[in-house]
């Protein structure tokens, strides 16, 4: 009984030569060189015989594929074999092993019942076909490309057909939106040229610009609040495309005038001048507004100057406005711009409250009003400031040259209140300023070359009020200081080349109430070229204080007719009726042409007594003017009481202390004398 060779064995005979009959083969190489190997997958001499027998060996019966091809092989006699015969597989089928068996069967497709269309692999459209012939295989029959460039085989359901991208798909070509992400704009346009598939296609990238994209548009970015940036140099009109929200870059979304900007801030915001720099051309950034300028209640506007500086921001208008060019209302603020005239002639800054609850006050900071034009004649503001309603008015270094009249104060409300600290008028040819009702208040300041200074209730029925400490007033060919009605107080404040520095003259039945004090040393009122004072029948029902004034080197136009002749007086100037209540204290009167003292009335009594004893209230009269008529005072006849003042000689002496009649005390209660460096 022979032994199953060992599987090793096998694996080894099968790998090289062997000499033994029946060893295991797979080809004629594995036997020996008589030997050949048979479809029994053995060597023998007999496998060599075989009709038509290969070096690779007899085949083993059975079927298999090669290519997609039925390769069948049939046993033949003893160890012999018939094929391999190939055979063609029908039209849409191909060799394939299934169960360890091969045969031929319908090739793998996409086709079907459910499927009679699909896409082909460069996106064209498949359509299927089913072979008549069982077992009916389904085949691609045919295949057709998209025409349009842009679209590709879509399958929905069983059905595959051309169609458009569905990606970033639009429907109306032209048309503009927003990228979901970025600031960029999409435009509506064929996917591809000749295509009549749309989808959005980036066009441009607003970041890139500083801008953001709004409703398919390169916008300004929008801006919150509450700060609104106008620029005449870099800004933009609101028309402009795109329009401006007053954000600060990039500069075009700056407003090119304050108009816009104030439009867009609304009432409440702040409005700021930017774009100033050294290289502007003129030095000044210069709003050219379309008309008057409307500052809302509680609104600001400044300038991006740290100290508010009018040298580099202007505003003017080429509108011949006859009423107010910038008009602020309640609580608003206006600060750091120069305001121009161009072709106006009302006033140029207005406070504009008419409700009665109009109470908040305008504020205004380092604004100048530059009021004419250099026309000939030029075009004048009627008012640098007018205040006509129920609110006052805070202004710091407050400017106004050429107008009309500097600043008005003609209130609703008598309580309403101007307060200027810094004010500065020149060149007005009517007055610097007229108060008709209300208060005037100011500290610091100069009121300079101006026709007439403060004018206080030189018209209207009110009783207005007019404080100036420290204001030097100089240069004004009228009246410094006018009063018809009201309530005058200036402390320390210099007097210097004016018509007249102090002229109270009340209107018919009205009253005044005048106090100059504290003028003198570098404050001295000097210069005068009428008359320091001119206290012109002033009344009974009108005060009158002079305190602690030095009045020096003033002279006289104006003859007063009295009984030795005409007379004038460089000092100061009475006539009757006096006022009802006269202090004089610790005044100084040298120096002047003329009498230092003229009063100028026959009749009445007027107190100039320096005290009740001979001190620090006493006046000083003296260095009488040599070359004109001049005394330290001199009464028409009015009774003139001169007690405890100091005169050139102790006591005084008649026709050159005093002269005229009526006066006394002057030799009775005489202090030392006054001892002056005469001009």
């Amino acid at each position: 009984m022979r032994r199953p060779v060992p599987l090793l064995l096998l694996v080894l005979l099968s790998a090289c030569t062997v000499t033994t009959t029946g060893a295991p083969c797979t080809s004629d190489l594995n036997c020996p060189s008589d030997q050949g190997c048979g479809n029994d997958r053995t060597c023998s001499t007999a496998a060599l015989s075989c009709p038509g027998h290969q070096t690779g060996g007899e085949c083993q019966p059975g079927t298999s594929c090669s290519g997609g091809r039925l390769v069948t092989c049939s046993p033949a006699s003893g160890v012999c074999s018939t094929g391999p015969v190939t055979t063609d597989c029908p039209a849409h089928q191909a060799c394939a092993v299934e169960g360890g068996a091969a045969g031929c069967a319908c090739q793998p497709t996409a086709c079907g019942a459910a499927t009679p269309t699909v896409c082909g692999p460069s996106g064209e459209v498949v359509t299927c076909a089913r072979d008549a012939t069982p077992p009916g295989c389904w085949y691609e029959a045919s295949s057709a490309p998209c025409a349009d460039p842009a679209q590709a085989c879509t399958r929905s359901g069983g059905a595959a057909a051309c169609a458009c991208p569905t990606a970033n798909a639009c429907s109306v070509e032209g048309a503009l939106t927003c990228a979901a992400t970025g600031q960029g704009v999409l435009r509506c346009q064929p996917a591809a040229a000749g295509s009549t598939c749309l989808t959005w296609q980036g066009v441009t990238d607003c970041a890139t610009g500083g801008l953001v994209c709004s409703a398919g548009a390169c916008a300004c970015p929008p801006n919150p609040g509450p700060v609104f940036l106008a620029d005449a140099v870099g800004g933009s009109p609101a028309s402009a495309t795109p329009s401006p929200t007053g954000v600060a870059n990039p500069p075009a979304c700056r407003f090119a005038t304050l108009t816009d900007a104030l439009a867009a801030a609304g009432a409440g915001g702040t409005v700021r001048a930017t774009g100033w720099s050294a290289a502007v051309p003129g030095g000044v950034v210069r709003f050219t507004e379309p008309g008057a300028v409307s500052v809302p209640a509680g609104t600001t506007v400044t300038t991006d100057d740290p100290t508010p500086d009018p040298d580099h921001y202007a505003v003017v208008t080429a509108a011949a406005l006859g009423g107010p060019f910038v008009a602020l209302g309640p609580g608003a603020s206006f600060s750091g711009l120069e305001v121009r005239n161009g072709a106006s002639t009302g006033p140029a800054i207005q406070a504009a409250c008419p409700a009665t609850a109009d109470t908040a006050p305008v504020t205004l900071s380092g604004v100048r009003v530059a009021a004419a034009t250099g026309g000939t004649p030029p075009t004048r503001f009627s008012a640098g400031l007018q205040v006509g309603g129920n609110c006052g008015v805070t202004a710091t270094d407050f400017t106004v040259s050429g107008a009309a009249i500097g600043v008005v104060v003609d209130p609703l409300a008598a309580s309403v209140e101007v307060a200027a600290s810094g004010l500065h008028v020149t060149g007005t040819t009517l007055a610097a300023a007229t108060v008709v009702d209300g208060k005037l208040t100011l500290t610091g300041g100069t009121v300079d070359g101006n026709a007439s200074g403060v004018l206080v209730g030189n018209t209207g029925a009110g009783s207005p009020s007019f404080t100036a400490t420290g204001t030097t007033f100089s240069g004004n060919a009228g009246d410094a200081v006018f009063v018809a009605r009201g309530t005058v107080l200036t402390d320390a404040c210099p007097y210097v080349n004016n018509g007249t520095h102090v002229h109270a003259q009340p209107t018919t039945g009205s009253a005044v109430h005048l106090t100059v004090q504290n003028s003198s040393g570098a404050a001295k009122m000097t210069g005068a070229t009428n008359s320091a004072f001119r206290l012109l029948a002033m009344g009974s029902g009108s005060t009158l204080v002079l305190t602690g004034n030095e009045v020096v080197g003033n002279s006289a136009t104006q003859d007063y007719n009295v009984s030795t002749g005409l007379r004038r007086g460089g000092g100061v100037v009475f006539t009757a009726p006096f006022p009802g209540a006269v202090t004089t204290r610790s005044c100084q009167y040298f120096g002047n042409k003329f009498d230092q003292i003229l009063v100028a009335a026959g009749a009445g009594t007027l107190d100039l007594r320096g005290g009740t004893t001979c001190g620090v209230e006493s006046n000083s009269f003296g260095c009488y003017d040599q070359g004109s008529p001049s005394v330290g005072v001199f009464s028409n006849g009015a009774s003139v009481s001169s007690d405890w003042n100091r005169w050139s000689v102790q006591p005084g002496v008649f026709g050159i202390d005093v002269a005229g009649t009526g006066v006394s005390g002057f030799d009775t209660r005489a202090c030392s004398a006054a001892v002056f460096v005469c001009p």
